[in-house]
């Protein structure tokens, strides 16, 4: 599928984004969660709520498909964006990540799963139902995920089940 950077002069990318729980919430260590593209796009960063302000790593995995059954296989998992310095704001305050190390080319009909981890936790809202749609734009699919206690290394009593990212995608479509 063609990228920002690949894509011939006669077609364009127009940045969009998607946002998910803006208000309420708790959190934990770690967000997962999957997309689905409609048309062919690429996810190029994620604003996202923390617990508590102050600097602080923050890591963005992904993989293709869904993330059930691969919560702590580290090794199935691609690292797209590791920033040790991040400025991170309350939870009433976006932190935006800025461009990932890599964007993350989707093709049209396909499933992406991402796991975002701050050390000083990623805010996350309740869900009705983990892997329900949750929201669309028509470009993009967004569907509750997990939250976590534990980075690749817990077991089933680290996830909380379902959880709403807080935050918002930001692709080129």
């Amino acid at each position: 599928s063609e990228t920002s950077s690949t894509c011939p002069s006669d077609c364009t990318f127009t940045e969009q984004a998607l946002q998910m729980s803006p208000d309420g919430g708790s959190g934990a260590i770690g967000a997962m969660f999957s997309v689905k593209a409609l048309n062919n796009l690429e996810i190029y960063s994620f604003d996202f709520y923390s617990a508590r302000n102050g600097n602080d790593q923050v890591q963005v995995y992904t993989r293709p498909g869904p993330y059930a059954g691969f919560e702590f296989d580290e090794s199935a998992w691609t690292l797209i964006h590791d920033d040790p310095n991040v400025e991170l704001e309350r939870r009433s305050q976006v932190t935006p990540l800025g461009e990932f190390d890599s964007s993350v080319p989707i093709s049209a009909g396909s499933v992406q799963s991402f796991f975002v981890y701050a050390p000083r936790k990623v805010m996350y809202n309740g869900g009705t139902s983990e892997g329900q749609l949750f929201s669309s734009d028509g470009n993009l699919e967004f569907y509750e995920g997990i939250g976590l206690t534990a980075k690749f290394d817990g077991d089933g009593s680290d996830i909380y089940s379902p959880r709403v990212f807080r935050g918002t995608i930001r692709y080129r479509a």
